[in-house]
């Protein structure tokens, strides 16, 4: 459990907490977090380092407040709201995705994935580590939650390979290829293409199958 699932506090306290994570938020989306020191932000947040361990007993606690906030911000009301604007039906939100990617990696602040970071960076089995992964869990998450909407075969599967192409797309963006979530999209189309000949190949199997069981029960039937 991080510090922003506790009992949120309220009045001065609360203010100052806020200003706090704030200021967190700022540097840790910017910068590794590991090149984030406590007293840098104490200095950016104004509130003094023993007031900043007053409610947040570690800088892990705070990492972990982080991760929920930007969880809060960018995967529910930047990217799922986005691609809701951008696509009537799951499928084409699936495709969506890329095309707010765009428009990011285009944005001159474009910082890439702070989630992808930090799980780079945290040691395997920490509690930082386990909370990214679960952020980026929840990110694949979505993409089977369109998958399934929009019909699709095995949607957790193709959940697994669009993530594949988010987090390469972000990487490429992060490297300087501007186009990449355009070259994404383009791979993602071909995927969704492919998991359609798989539906229909499945479909046929499995009408196949059925046929075969009748044409055997009816070989069965005694005659009269």
């Amino acid at each position: 459990m991080s510090d922003l699932d506790d009992v949120i506090p309220t009045g001065r306290r609360a203010v100052t907490r806020q200003k706090i994570l704030e200021a967190a938020y700022a540097l840790f989306t910017a910068q590794s977090v590991n090149l984030v020191g406590v007293d840098t932000i104490s200095a950016r947040s104004g509130v003094a380092k023993m007031t900043l361990y007053h409610h947040f007993q570690a800088k892990e606690n705070l990492v972990l407040a982080y991760l929920d906030l930007r969880a809060k911000r960018w995967t529910v009301g930047w990217l799922k709201a986005g691609v809701k604007t951008r696509g009537a039906t799951p499928r084409a939100r699936l495709l969506a995705i890329f095309d707010l990617f765009h428009e990011w990696f285009e944005d001159e602040g474009f910082e890439g994935c702070p989630f992808l970071r930090i799980i780079c960076e945290s040691e395997a089995g920490s509690p930082v580590h386990k909370a990214t992964a679960a952020k980026l869990g929840q990110i694949e998450s979505f993409a089977g939650q369109l998958a399934r909407g929009a019909g699709l075969p095995d949607p957790n599967g193709l959940a697994a390979a669009w993530m594949m192409l988010m987090e390469g797309a972000i990487m490429s963006a992060r490297a300087g290829r501007k186009d990449a979530a355009l070259k994404a999209k383009e791979a993602a189309a071909v995927l969704l293409a492919a998991w359609d000949r798989k539906s229909a190949k499945t479909a046929a199997v499995k009408t196949a199958s059925i046929k075969r069981g009748a044409k055997a029960v009816r070989k069965r039937k005694p005659s009269r």
